[in-house]
């Protein structure tokens, strides 16, 4: 180890040859007999501790002092005062300008060696310590590089990988709507759902990534819980109607509106839900919502997804939840999947503070839960319409206890009278002996579909008169919709029930005597039709002319054909300059902004937009849509957001919002 190096500052020229003695062979010494010397000599060799006089010829002490702590070559040299007298507010002052120690004279050169020694052990340590402090701290920025960088990337090929393949998802489902024959539909529907898969793994793989960045933000807003769920279940009752699953929902109805980042439950439950359809081959899934505790200001809910699946093992459970980790290559090969799915849940839960679980039993099921703690929202829920149904009777024909208890539930405060039946005797003997006034029925009734259940009611000619209400999967498409031309079913009600349609028509065929609507209203094609129709309202008022802001061909190709159908007068550009240009030139009611182009991209379109005092509503456009990126498009001038691949319904959904006024 190398010789530590000592200036000795001091006018007289014994004290500095008494010093030098006492420290000669031990350290690298120089000496100075003022201040000036002192400056010069501090240049060229660099101690690593000044031994200070206070009374020099041509400068004060503590004035010296602070002059050599100002220097940057000097940031750790350590100073010690010696003085013969010195007050003890001085000493203080010593201490604030820089100095590290002091010691008075007369000395004796044990003490000043111990004091030498403690001295410059502290400041070894303070220049090690700063040494690892600028060694994390490079390879702190290292790692922020590495982590923007890789961020970058994943953006980059995100956004490479998500264009081609939204547009196979929009072809797709465009090419859903033709003239197919059952063949070209079996074709095309696994096209669409294999990129739907693959799109999803792209979307794990990116949420996972800004997790473990820490870039993944929480946007809180006021959330209508019971109303996002019933979201989250519409999103994946196809997939559940495919495997004959159903869908049920439990809910407190006290619970009180909450602030929440929408997106994020939605996503934990889409992703729990869709796991459950997954391992789930028959049965039932049920969703539940109870509070668990509640203050004032707060409410803690308990959120359980519970299935009918293949179960889980004890000593699988506790890797679940881990990175990467696969519980049986013979299930992953079955069931397919990353297994981010669960590991982006525990991880989202907790970033809003909550705690995620399962308990589970093998070939009877799990039930997969979260809880976190939210806060109530000062807006309050709209009032229930209240309804009164003393002396109906009600009669529901199923096997499913659970449609029974839910029914009993909503019911219970409206004074009706409902009975349960799966026994074609003894359902015809009930709505004869009991005067039923409304029959409800499944979908399936032991091995019958609904429909044909109430056929064989309606001609039955001593109850023929009783009216009937079919309870429909969400995801019923239309091939299978048989009661499609049948006439005796007054109503439908969607499953999951909720009270409010379920009052609703219950209402409605209680009071008129002609037929509702007929059953076709099941299907999404319908509304979608219902929706064109405004649209095209709107454009015999006034002809509706957007702006399509696309870089990518396929897509451009995509929306115009959406547009097409819909006869909207519409002109597409691939750049945001060509946007500014044409949107001077002509007056458009809706502008549909791509985010990523090439030039200039949406968001600083939109802001060329606004500051020209143009109002159009924008539509950003993107692959993803997370809420950093909502905020910015937003923050540009933005009106709204929808994500890629474009689709039918969103884009229609999308100009009877923003195009209403012309109607």
């Amino acid at each position: 180890m190398s010789k530590q190096k000592i200036l000795i500052v001091d006018d007289e020229y014994s004290i500095r040859q008494l010093l030098k003695t006492i420290l000669n062979n031990k350290f690298i010494l120089e000496e100075a007999r003022d201040g000036k010397e002192t400056l010069e000599k501090i240049e060229h060799f660099c101690p690593d501790l000044v031994l200070l006089d206070l009374i020099l010829p041509d400068i004060y002490g503590f004035d010296l002092c602070e002059k050599i702590k100002s220097l940057p070559s000097c940031e750790d040299t350590q100073i010690i005062i010696v003085t013969a007298f010195m007050e003890e507010n001085k000493i203080e002052v010593g201490f604030e300008i820089g100095a590290t120690d002091y010691i008075k004279k007369p000395f004796s050169a044990v003490e000043l060696l111990a004091r030498i020694n403690s001295v410059l052990k502290l400041r070894s340590y303070i220049v090690k310590h700063k040494k690892i402090e600028e060694e994390l701290r490079r390879e702190k920025e290292k790692a922020e590089l590495l982590t923007k960088t890789k961020s970058e990337f994943l953006a980059n090929m995100s956004h490479e990988i998500r264009t081609p393949m939204n547009a196979i998802i929009g072809m797709s489902k465009l090419l859903l709507e033709t003239n197919l024959d059952s063949e070209q539909k079996e074709y095309s529907e696994s096209i669409c759902f294999s990129s739907e898969i693959l799109l999803q793994i792209i979307n794990d793989i990116l949420d996972f990534s800004k997790i473990e960045s820490g870039k993944l933000s929480i946007h809180i807003e006021n959330c209508d819980i019971e109303k996002l769920i019933y979201d989250a279940i519409d999103f994946v009752s196809f997939s559940a109607h495919k495997k004959n699953l159903e869908i049920e929902f439990f809910i407190d109805e006290s619970l009180p509106t909450i602030n929440c980042d929408t997106g994020r439950i939605r996503q934990i439950l889409l992703n729990l839900l869709s796991n459950a359809i997954k391992f789930t081959d028959k049965g039932q899934i049920s969703i539940h919502l109870t509070k668990e505790e509640e203050t004032k200001k707060n409410i803690k809910l308990l959120f359980e997804i519970r299935d009918t699946g293949i179960g889980i093992s004890e000593k699988n459970i506790e890797k679940l939840f881990s990175i990467f980790t696969q519980l049986d290559s013979t299930a992953t090969k079955k069931f397919g999947g990353t297994g981010l799915g669960l590991v982006i849940s525990k991880k989202l839960v907790e970033i809003m503070g909550g705690e995620i679980g399962v308990t589970s039993d093998i070939n009877k099921g799990s039930s997969f839960w979260f809880k976190i703690n939210f806060e109530k929202s000062a807006q309050k829920k709209l009032e229930e319409k209240t309804y009164n149904f003393t002396n109906l009777k009600i009669l529901l024909i199923s096997n499913n206890q659970i449609t029974f208890q839910i029914l009993q539930l909503y019911l219970k405060n409206t004074k009706c009278k409902i009975l349960i039946s799966n026994n074609k005797e003894e359902y015809f003997t009930i709505i004869e002996k009991e005067k039923i006034d409304i029959v409800i029925i499944d979908f399936k009734v032991n091995e019958d579909e609904g429909w044909h259940v109430g056929r064989e009611i309606n001609l039955r000619q001593n109850v023929n008169s009783v009216k009937l209400i079919l309870l429909t999967p969400k995801g019923l498409i239309e091939n299978e919709a048989k009661m499609k031309l049948l006439n005796w079913f007054n109503g439908y009600i969607p499953k999951p029930i909720r009270k409010d349609k379920l009052y609703e028509i219950l209402d409605k065929t209680r009071k008129i005597n002609i037929d509702l609507p007929p059953i076709t209203k099941i299907l999404h094609k319908e509304k979608i039709v219902k929706e064109i129709k405004d649209i095209s309202k709107m454009n015999q008022n006034n002809i509706i002319k957007i702006l399509i802001a696309e870089d990518n061909e396929i897509n451009q190709k995509l929306i115009g054909t959406i547009l097409k159908k819909l006869n909207v007068d519409f002109d597409i550009v691939d750049d945001g300059e060509q946007v500014i240009e044409l949107a001077r030139k002509k007056n458009y009611d809706l502008i549909f902004m791509d985010i990523q182009m090439p030039k200039m991209n949406g968001y600083d379109a939109t802001k060329n937009l606004r500051d020209a005092q143009n109002n159009t509503p924008i539509i950003g456009v993107s692959a993803n849509a997370y809420d950093d990126d909502i905020k910015k498009g937003i923050l540009s001038g933005m009106n709204d957001y929808i994500t890629k691949p474009y689709n039918k319904d969103s884009i229609i959904k999308t100009i009877n919002k923003w195009l209403k006024k012309y109607c």
